[in-house]
């Protein structure tokens, strides 16, 4: 599940967008953790958290500035996606 944009596509985000997807990759962890989903174990961890970075900087690139919606949507996205693997 690997998004490969070409490095020539890529926009620079600004500092402000930079921190508000740090903390929605943290938060999102976190929550996910907390959920005490299987997306969490040692096994799945890696794969989890790459989905996850790479959701929301999809989410980014369209726009989204929020940390909270980012964090939702990426939660949302992996438990969609990777849940179904589980």
């Amino acid at each position: 599940m690997k998004n490969f944009v070409p490095i020539g596509a890529l926009t620079p985000f600004e500092p402000k967008t930079i921190s508000a997807m740090g903390l929605a990759f943290e938060m999102s962890w976190q929550t996910l953790m907390v959920s005490g989903s299987v997306l969490v174990a040692s096994f799945r961890a890696e794969q989890t958290r790459e989905a996850l970075a790479f959701r929301i900087i999809d989410s980014a690139a369209t726009g989204e500035r929020d940390a909270s919606r980012l964090r939702d949507d990426a939660v949302a996205h992996v438990q969609a996606n990777l849940g179904a693997q589980a």
